[in-house]
């Protein structure tokens, strides 16, 4: 699988979750088909994005400023085979995201590794070298993390994420070809967890994979596979944690929670 990592996803997503605010402030249509519902009297859609939170775009009451319902925007030029899947959760590594102390240990790492990557790398230290200590660095933190870390990371960051708002995920591009919308708990994941026992990383030999797929173990003994994957990497890419990047000045470590693909999401 194939990411781009300089940033430009990240610049062109803003820009749409921006025009999803626009047409659910003035698209009853719209409304009805992301949303479920049209907006009450006092209501709007307000932009908020922002990759560590849990919604792109809130319905807000504009007299109590309570959010109603929070809305995951994802731009994709098409829902089919291939789709390129979605992120559901982007963590910051080193701001204490588990009381799993190991694994803490080893996020400090990562994060003390970065800073020396630029002054090791003006100093003569190949690019490659870095790249592959990255990597290296991303599979030792999937590596060392227990079940019970990750079953409590997708518990509390997509499962019970907020669960007393209602949230949506939106999907769509810029001329509108796709648009398709999924409540939360509609969620394959989210909907059968009550039946899951256990989790697992399907890690191969490769020590430097940075990012592989969780399986999960049920109550009845199935082994189910619901497209979700754990990576971790640097946002930006290397270029940019080095200094070499004509778009970014900086890039952090950060670990992701993914969908593979948005069909089997819609479809399961």
């Amino acid at each position: 699988m194939t990411y781009v990592a300089d940033g430009s996803m990240d610049r062109e997503g803003r820009k749409f979750e921006q025009q999803v605010e626009d047409i659910l402030n003035n698209d009853v249509q719209a409304q009805i088909k992301f949303l479920g519902r049209t907006l009450e009297e006092n209501e709007i859609a307000r932009h908020v994005g922002g990759s560590n939170g849990h919604s792109d775009v809130n319905i807000i009451n504009t007299v109590t400023d309570e959010v109603s319902m929070q809305i995951s925007v994802k731009r994709k030029s098409k829902i089919g085979k291939g789709d390129g899947g979605i992120t559901y959760k982007n963590f910051t590594l080193g701001s204490h995201i588990t009381e799993d102390e190991n694994l803490e240990r080893v996020f400090q790492e990562c994060v003390s590794w970065a800073k020396e990557a630029r002054v090791r790398f003006n100093s003569g230290t190949p690019k490659d070298t870095i790249r592959k200590e990255q990597a290296m660095l991303s599979n030792r933190v999937l590596r060392e993390m227990s079940n019970e870390t990750l079953k409590d990371l997708i518990e509390s960051s997509i499962v019970y994420r907020d669960s007393e708002v209602d949230s949506r995920l939106v999907f769509g591009n810029e001329d509108w070809s796709v648009e398709e919308s999924i409540s939360y708990s509609d969620i394959p994941i989210v909907r059968d967890w009550d039946m899951v026992t256990c989790v697992e990383l399907k890690l191969g030999k490769s020590n430097t994979a940075q990012s592989c797929k969780v399986k999960f173990i049920m109550k009845d003994g199935r082994v189910m596979d619901y497209g979700l994957r754990i990576r971790v990497h640097t946002n930006n890419g290397i270029s940019a944690l080095v200094g070499e990047s004509g778009s970014n000045k900086s890039s952090y470590w950060c670990m992701k929670f993914q969908q593979d693909t948005v069909y089997s999401m819609l479809n399961k």
